[in-house]
């Protein structure tokens, strides 16, 4: 049964106009109709006061339940006076988001800015010619001193005349000077910058890894989480009785749980951060819950009124939207989580603890 088809319905219904609501049930296959024309009968019985009926041309293959009692003493208190809905969660989890989504797009626009030019050092000073030069011109600068030449004088005498000796003594020789050598000049060192993996650990310690086994985690408010192009904050808005109580309010031809059941109602804001031309598809399908039993619930169709189902498209560079989803889940099923998948036909999953 379509959206369209069943919200024309209920105007009918609210406005008293039976027999045209009635008339349009009988045309719907679908096994939720019959359900509707059970209640509808309790609520205003047709004219010639037999039961509508509805000729239905194949076996239908979905078990059709027993037609509900009348509404609850609950419902018929509150049907003139609609009780307030506290939306504190709601604006409390979309501030959170937001402020985390500002955080990871500054950060993925730091790692992104990696273009730029360090500034050019200074050309090396070819340390090796320099000496090469200095110890050419200390050996052109060197002379050496002449070495004195001794002279041998003679003076002939009628005696014999012992021969001369002559002393020679060397000039002290010059010390070689030797010029410093420049020193090299140390090179700036560049500071390193944080790469996408150190950015991702951080990531990760401080919200997990969204597995089975390291979810999202919950932080008492909320559970914040990424995937490949989204940010989700996800809240349990409520469960159980208050749960029941709102979705019986929304609309009275939604299902009742069973003795064994409760209803839980999810708050998701999600946000795209994908380039501005590009969009993210959600759809309710694509969300299950897990608890501790191991078993996965999907999600419950549910009329509402005053709250908008979670799904739909939204554009990238921050596009988000808001909504709610319904499961029924057993009551003795403990640490709840969501699960998303972006791919009905892949097998990546994410979760979120809601508890």
């Amino acid at each position: 049964m379509s959206q369209e088809m069943f919200d024309i319905i209920r105007n009918l219904i609210r406005d008293k106009r039976y027999e045209e609501a009635r008339r349009l049930l009988q045309m719907l296959d679908h096994p939720k109709a019959l359900q509707w024309l059970a209640k509808l009968d309790e609520i205003a019985p047709e004219s010639d006061g037999s039961q509508s009926t509805r000729i239905v041309s194949y076996q239908s293959k979905y078990p059709v339940s027993k037609p509900k009692s009348k509404p609850t003493a609950y419902y018929s208190a509150h049907r003139a006076k609609p009780k307030p809905r506290n939306t504190t969660y709601i604006v409390i989890g979309a501030t959170l988001f937001s402020s985390m989504a500002v955080v990871i797009i500054v950060l993925l626009l730091m790692l992104s800015s990696n273009s730029q030019t360090n500034t050019e050092l200074p050309t090396a000073v070819n340390i090796e010619a320099m000496n090469r030069a200095i110890d050419a011109e200390n050996t052109r600068n060197f002379v050496p001193s002449s070495t004195p030449t001794a002279t041998l004088t003679f003076t002939p005498t009628a005696t014999e005349t012992p021969t001369p000796t002559f002393t020679f003594t060397p000039s002290a020789t010059p010390t070689i000077t030797n010029t410093p050598r420049p020193t090299n000049t140390p090179r700036p060192t560049n500071t390193p910058r944080p790469t996408a993996t150190d950015v991702m650990q951080a990531l990760y310690a401080q919200y997990g890894r969204g597995t089975r086994n390291d979810p999202f985690r919950f932080d008492g408010e909320s559970a914040n989480g990424f995937t490949s192009d989204s940010i989700f904050s996800v809240t349990l808005g409520s469960r159980g009785r208050e749960a029941n109580a709102i979705i019986e309010y929304e609309n009275m031809f939604n299902d009742t749980p069973s003795s064994s059941q409760e209803y839980i109602i999810v708050i998701i804001t999600a946000a795209c951060f994908l380039k501005s031309y590009e969009t993210c598809e959600y759809s309710p399908f694509d969300f299950e819950v897990v608890g501790s039993r191991g078993q996965f619930y999907e999600h419950e169709w549910v009329a509402w009124d005053e709250f908008n189902e979670f799904g739909g498209t939204v554009l990238g560079d921050g596009g988000q939207m808001t909504g709610v989803l319904a499961f029924m889940v057993y009551k003795n099923d403990s640490n709840l989580m969501l699960v998303y998948r972006p791919s009905m036909f892949g097998t990546e999953r994410y979760f979120f603890e809601l508890e």
